[in-house]
């Protein structure tokens, strides 16, 4: 299978905090070393010297899980220095291949994570490797399974989507951007986190670029972990424009299919 055949399992090699040691994976062949592109850091991506198809893996069609492992905690990172997450709130997740996902682990401080603390699962949930995933990686499988373009998922508790949750319903249609980048968002009912109710609620909205989730937080989608963080950034920074300005009429509809078509 695609994503078993190149990787083994290494113990011993974990990362220390919590009182915990977590054992890493890595790719049986060696690593060329890490290089940081200073134009390239600030969106959390990095390359590795003399490998340009860093990205990719070598021996299959998904994306290379070590740049992966890097990419998914500088991702969180980010979302935790931008306040889009807090102590252990919200799971970020990337599609490795055909048949498995990365996704970050259980009741951990997503400021606080390096990449091997990241958790390889099946699209069936089963874990593939040490920890223990996300309570909600059920609800990252349905986009997933749902879109096949979709190779990464954010879901954080950003503060002003969720008072907007309570307050009312998000307009989109305000800004440009929020017209570009999110599209119509759909706002589901509260379930209890972690539950096949809530897992099925997101299911039924799975094409949607974002949606809110009353008194939960919000999730985002892309093609990449790029494009799920700049759609999450904007989510919230629509939630907040619509908090402070309240009611407010929307771009002309003309305008508004517009900007659909750029």
């Amino acid at each position: 299978r695609r994503g078993h055949r190149h990787r083994e399992q290494v113990r011993g090699g974990g990362h220390h905090g919590e009182g915990q040691t977590h054992s890493t994976r890595r790719l049986s062949r060696p690593q060329p070393r890490l290089r940081h592109d200073p134009r390239k850091v600030r969106h959390g991506i990095h390359h590795r010297e003399g490998d340009p198809e860093a990205r990719r893996d070598r021996e299959g069609e998904g994306m290379n899980e070590s740049y992966a492992r890097i990419h998914l905690a500088d991702t969180c990172a980010r979302l935790y220095n931008r306040g889009l997450t807090v102590s252990a709130g919200g799971n970020m997740s990337v599609r490795l291949n055909d048949e498995e996902i990365l996704i970050t682990p259980s009741g951990r401080n997503k400021g606080m994570l390096n990449e091997s603390d990241m958790i390889v699962v099946d699209m069936e949930g089963k874990p593939l490797t040490e920890g223990k995933p996300s309570i909600e990686t059920f609800m990252h499988l349905a986009l997933y399974k749902g879109n096949p373009e979709t190779n990464a998922v954010i879901h954080c508790h950003p503060l002003n989507c969720i008072a907007l949750t309570m307050k009312g319903k998000i307009k989109t249609d305000l800004t440009p951007e929020g017209v570009i980048l999110l599209g119509d968002v759909p706002t589901i009912g509260y379930y209890t986190p972690g539950t096949p109710e809530l897992v099925e609620a997101v299911r039924q909205h799975c094409k949607a670029k974002a949606i809110l989730m009353t008194r939960h937080g919000a999730i985002t989608q892309g093609a990449d972990l790029n494009a799920a963080f700049d759609r999450m950034e904007e989510l919230e920074f629509q939630a907040r424009l619509q908090m402070l300005v309240g009611r407010c009429k929307s771009l002309p509809r003309d305008e508004v299919e517009r900007l659909r078509k750029l």
